[in-house]
């Protein structure tokens, strides 16, 4: 064999393995299992959620949006305020709901835009709800797959309580 002949093999060899391990990485069926959701609050938080992350399992895009409210309560000795709520995709939005009904927002990613830089308070003990709104077609046909989505919610002390959502996303 010539010396070109096997560079050209080596050249063949070389980007036949490079697409085989691109592919096994972004190819397969749409939806891939997805890491287990690792939702994270800051140690200093006066907050706690019901839970901290949720699953919606598998999701259509043509089904619409989906939503899931967290119950926040304050679990310091002290009032707490809520001075800022943003998501980590525009896709993602959420809405402070009030003890009455009324609820505030939407929140969404932050410096597009959405931003929620009221006061709203928290007395020791109370509780208020965060409806997490994700609507899968958001990014179109190319949004299919796992996703993870995150909400922090900012108290004015600098502390930061920090929700997840994840779905599988089908067509």
């Amino acid at each position: 064999m010539s010396t070109k002949s096997l560079v050209a093999l080596g050249v063949v060899v070389v980007a036949s393995v490079g697409l085989l391990a691109f592919a096994s990485r972004w190819a397969g069926s749409p939806v891939t299992p997805g890491p287990a959701l690792t939702a994270r609050t800051s140690s200093s938080s006066d907050l706690a959620a019901n839970q901290y992350s949720y699953n919606f399992g598998t999701i259509s895009m043509k089904d619409g949006v989906v939503h899931r409210d967290f119950t926040i309560t304050n679990t310091s000795s002290s009032t707490v305020t809520l001075a800022g709520v943003d998501t980590s995709c525009m896709c993602t939005t959420a809405y402070v709901v009030h003890a009455d009904g009324s609820k505030e927002g939407p929140f969404g990613m932050d410096g597009m835009g959405y931003r929620y830089d009221a006061s709203d308070t928290l007395a020791p003990g109370a509780t208020t709800t965060v409806r997490v709104v994700y609507d899968p077609a958001a990014h179109g046909p190319a949004g299919v797959g796992h996703i993870d989505r995150t909400i922090d919610l900012h108290e004015a002390n600098g502390s930061t309580l920090q929700l997840e959502i994840a779905a599988d996303v089908t067509p």
